[in-house]
């Protein structure tokens, strides 16, 4: 990939058409493509939108399935000028209303199968001038040639939408510079290279998806997909060694429950980097890792998220030793610079622990149709310049030989009786004992005021947890008793119970706003045990 950024993510494409043209550039169950292949119904698609809208940024609504066609879809979007926003069809029809509410596109996109759902979105009054497109119905004689349209790196490259504190969508904005410096960043950290046969297992509407069609495709390598929630992660061993996948990324949530299914017999020859991030890695984690996984595999832990990513990176070996219990984040990532500030916005002192604020000049260009809400979270940088501070909301701690730890989000700090207690330190000791495979821990008050920590936790094999679990935790940690309720969160599909764990829609947790509430919620309707921390700090 090129050195500098001062190019559109369709120039650094078309680089890899020219230079890799027979390659194969994405394979899912339907499609396979070549680069030239995926170049030329890129193209057609972005004479499509041109033939519709004109020239001009704007955003356009993607209802696509996953695969090949939808990465088409940015692809020509991109290359006639104007951004994307990926719509995720397993989700409820109320969410992708609410984003279209939202961004308010010239042009929805969608394949045959997903037409009449279009159909319906756009009978809002508010939406009814929306244009459609047809993905699988596109005029024969549209051109396959470049359509060559302007693009600068500060030009907008797509939105994706993000559950906010609330629960309600939130829109970040990140432009063609932001999105080469990405690729950058994960292509010198990884060694990625034109050889690399690379898993793409979220749908593009998730953050994370960026990075993976990206780094593929603006590297000559091949992206292939695999659908965790239609095929399941009990098929995800034999997949990735019958496409002999040598990256993957995943949330650590994912890889955790992987690892949990594979047998002593499960060999992974061809992977050679893993990388985890969008949560709480443990140092469990690169137990398993290291477990299943060979020698010469790599494995690196980043720190990131949808407004930039990656901030720190932690690479990990099969000799690489974690103290304590969860993963360090790791060292600031190229072009990005570490603040910690105390709440009144001062430096922190050095050793102390600090909000987490990003200084750099690839950030987002904030939330879309949200001025305060961006206002509050960047700021111009008091050094002048092209950089901006993001105040990300987490906390950490920098050693001193500049390794970030990272201690939690700030509004997950809560005081039990005179102790200040970090909610995340408290989910990594019960994922400690050996019993409890993943807890999601919350601050609540009972009906006298007392303030507790009650915690949702999920044993290996999905099993209830029961008064055995309450007794073990509370004997490693007499502070946590009190049995409660948890739910046995299993998934059945394909007449067979597979373990999915705790998941939203992208595999992790949910650690945060309504999604969190609800499952907690959820637990204490269940059956089992969940712990209550009345006192003591767990050390």
């Amino acid at each position: 990939m090129a050195e500098g950024t001062a190019e559109s993510i369709p120039r650094q494409f078309e680089e890899q058409v020219r230079l890799h043209p027979e390659r194969i550039a994405i394979e899912d169950t339907e499609y396979s493509l070549t680069y030239a292949g995926l170049n030329r119904l890129a193209n057609r698609i972005a004479h499509a939108v041109l033939s519709a809208r004109g020239s001009g940024s704007e955003p356009v609504a993607l209802l696509v399935g996953n695969g090949g066609p939808v990465v088409a879809a940015m692809l020509g979007v991109l290359k006639a000028g104007k951004f994307y926003v990926t719509l995720d069809g397993s989700q409820p029809s109320a969410r992708s209303a609410s984003i279209l509410d939202e961004i308010r596109p010239s042009l929805l996109i969608a394949d045959t199968e997903r037409l009449e759902r279009a159909q319906n979105l756009c009978r809002k009054p508010q939406l009814h001038d929306v244009q459609l497109l047809n993905l699988d119905a596109l005029d024969p004689a549209l051109s396959e040639q470049n359509p060559g349209v302007p693009i600068r790196d500060s030009d907008l490259a797509y939105v994706v939408f993000t559950s906010g504190s609330t629960g309600k969508p939130k829109g970040v904005m990140q432009d063609h510079r932001y999105v080469l410096q990405l690729t950058k960043v994960y292509t010198d950290s990884g060694g990625i290279a034109a050889a690399d046969r690379m898993a793409l297992l979220y749908s593009p509407s998730f953050a994370g998806a960026v990075r993976d069609i990206y780094c593929a495709l603006l590297n000559g390598a091949a992206l292939l997909t695999f659908d965790v929630k239609r095929q399941g992660l009990a098929e995800l061993a034999r997949w990735l060694q019958l496409k002999r996948i040598t990256v993957f990324f995943a949330v650590a949530t994912m890889f955790r429950h992987f690892c949990r299914l594979l047998t002593s017999e499960d060999r992974f020859p061809e992977v050679r980097l893993i990388e985890l991030g969008s949560e709480t890695v443990y140092a469990g984690d690169v137990r398993l890792f290291q477990r299943h996984f060979s020698r010469e595999c790599r494995l690196i832990v980043n720190l990131g998220g949808s407004e930039i990513s990656p901030i720190c990176q932690f690479p990990i070996d099969s000799g690489t030793p974690i103290e304590g219990g969860t993963v360090p984040a790791g060292y600031p990532s190229e072009g990005v610079e570490i603040l910690l500030w105390e709440t009144d916005g001062k430096p922190a002192e050095p050793g102390a622990p600090g909000e987490i604020v990003v200084r750099s000049r690839y950030l987002s260009r904030g939330y879309w149709a949200h001025p305060e809400l961006t206002a509050a979270v960047f700021l111009p940088d008091p050094e002048g310049g092209d950089r901006r501070l993001f105040r990300t909301g987490d906390l950490g701690r920098m050693l001193p030989d500049g390794c970030l730890l990272h201690l939690g989000r700030r509004d997950h700090q809560v005081k039990i009786r005179g102790y200040r207690v970090e909610v995340a330190e408290v989910e990594a000791f019960l994922t400690s004992t050996g019993v409890i495979r993943d807890a999601l821990v919350n601050a609540s008050r009972d009906a006298t005021g007392e303030q507790s920590l009650e915690a949702g936790p999920v044993a290996p094999g999905g099993a209830a947890l029961g008064r055995r679990t309450a007794s073990i935790v509370a004997s490693r940690a007499p502070g946590l008793h009190d049995a409660r309720a948890v739910h046995p969160h299993r998934v059945a599909a394909d007449n067979r119970e597979r373990q999915t764990g705790p998941a939203g829609a992208t595999g992790a947790v949910p650690r945060q706003g309504a999604d969190r509430t609800s499952f907690l919620a959820a637990a204490h309707r269940g059956g089992g045990a969940a712990a209550r921390y009345l006192g003591r700090t767990p050390r």
